[in-house]
């Protein structure tokens, strides 16, 4: 039978585990990354792997000339400021119905000193509302399987679904299925938004909502990369990076030293990189490749419908509760 419980308003991000050695390794950084992150220009990959988006190679491994077609050109637009980015980047999800992508999600742990590393597969979904008034419903899911610590790598599936209410995640490899509601019946929730989602990928943030929790500036591009890779990646395809520093006494100050993206200067702007530093010291890195936009997801990734009851999965439900006011 389901275990039920009642809990209050819990942060989606605060849904997922930081780290279990040798299993789980998805956290914070990946719903904010799709939160701070989704409005940009997608730097594409040969039409064969785009094609494949469970292909190619690791983006620590490969030249970043694999990742695009062709390089950007001197049309390419540049921002005077971070303000005039959050500007571009409040309209730059206009259009954008859904996201397939793979996705490298790296965690480096201060005081252990190791890192671990999650491979998968991200889905993001908006659907317009029938009146045109309210924010559109942002469904999102990610499918990690492969996990690599250290020198070793092992199979192992790990998937999470947000449907807009509920957020569920799946470990078939021990049948453990959790379903948590995370917003009140009849509302809405955005699971990329800053300091809300577990991955920082913003997508059509609103510049006004950024400016009041973070300092924000343009740093030199490659800033705050140590990998060559990444940095050539980030000069082949002209990304813009955004430094956003959380204001003293808000929440985000509690959870982030630091918060770097690294955005398309052009089209939708896709958050292709983004990298968070804890006050603890802890590291996390996201890496978005084989972008594929505005084409169907099979509605199944979405799902947070409770597996059928002759499969034998642990299952676990947590309903939304109101907190008392106090």
């Amino acid at each position: 039978m389901p275990k039920h419980c009642n809990t209050g308003p819990p942060r989606l991000n605060n849904l997922m585990p930081v780290s279990q050695k040798g299993t789980a390794l998805t956290g914070r950084l990946l719903v904010r990354f799709l939160v701070l992150g989704c409005s940009g220009a997608i730097a594409t990959t040969p039409a064969s792997a785009a094609s494949d988006p469970g292909g190619g190679v690791p983006p620590a491994e490969a030249p970043a000339e694999a990742s695009a077609e062709t390089p950007v050109d001197s049309t390419t637009p540049t921002f005077e400021n971070a303000d005039a980015l959050l500007r571009a980047l409040e309209h730059a999800d206009t259009g954008l119905k859904t996201l397939l992508a793979r996705i490298n999600y790296f965690k480096t742990f201060a005081i252990q000193s190791d890192t671990q590393e999650r491979r998968g597969t991200l889905y993001f979904e908006a659907e317009s509302s029938p009146d045109g008034k309210t924010p559109p419903r942002r469904r999102f899911a990610v499918t990690f399987d492969e996990l690599i610590v250290g020198d070793r790598s092992e199979k192992s599936t790990l998937h999470y679904a947000f449907d807009g209410e509920w957020v569920v995640e799946k470990t078939p490899d021990d049948h453990q299925f959790t379903k948590r509601q995370v917003v009140p019946p009849g509302e809405t929730f955005d699971p990329l938004k800053i300091g809300e989602g577990p991955f920082p990928v913003p997508i059509g943030q609103k510049r006004a909502e950024i400016l009041s929790r973070f300092e924000a500036t343009l740093p030199p591009p490659a800033e705050g990369l140590e990998n060559p890779n990444y940095v050539m990646f980030v000069e082949f395809n002209a990304l813009v990076e955004l430094l956003l520093k959380p204001k003293p006494g808000t929440p985000e100050a509690d959870s982030f030293e630091e918060v770097r993206i690294w955005y398309q200067p052009t089209g939708h702007m896709l958050p292709l990189i983004a990298k968070t530093i804890t006050p603890a010291g802890d590291e996390s890195l996201v890496i978005l490749t084989d972008p594929v936009v505005n084409k169907p997801i099979d509605e199944s990734v979405f799902s947070t419908e409770l597996p059928p009851a002759d499969e034998n999965w642990h299952v676990h439900i947590s309903e939304y509760r109101r907190p008392v006011p106090g």
